[in-house]
């Protein structure tokens, strides 16, 4: 049961970050360091609130332990995924650029990246929530 639990706490994370920075892109704020700190802390609390809740969980203990291995698991994943690059046509093209604006204050809710290649116009009209969930990693 609480590998099952760790696996919905880090699930949830993704989805978090992606809807609270889609909020904040809303209102016409971008991701910077404080942000980001500050929606990983509200997850934190948001996922103790809600285990204690729904009653999952009876003790402190216990969500420590789940977030304690939580956050093993991610960096277990972050120290693998430092080994590989992706050199391929499309992570080192629209996917990298893409992260870069992102991290530099683009909002991708009401801003267009420039030009008329291929980088931007791809750029412009995917998706963004594998770009958003990046820069907080």
């Amino acid at each position: 049961m609480k590998l099952l639990q760790i696996g919905l706490l880090l699930t949830g994370w993704i989805g978090f970050i992606y809807t609270a920075a889609s909020i904040l892109f809303f209102f016409h704020i971008g991701l910077n360091i404080y942000s980001c700190w500050a929606i990983n802390f509200a997850y934190i609390g948001f996922a103790f609130f809600y285990l204690f809740k729904t009653k999952q969980v009876r003790d402190y203990s216990t969500i420590v332990y789940l977030l304690f291995r939580g956050i093993v698991l991610i960096g277990l994943a972050l120290l693998v995924s430092n080994w590989f690059i992706d050199y391929s046509f499309d992570g080192q093209s629209y996917h990298g650029e893409a992260i870069i604006q992102v991290f530099n204050g683009w909002n991708p809710n009401y801003d267009h990246i420039p030009g008329n290649d291929v980088v931007s116009l791809v750029i412009n009209h995917y998706s963004k929530a594998s770009w958003i969930t990046r820069v907080f990693i």
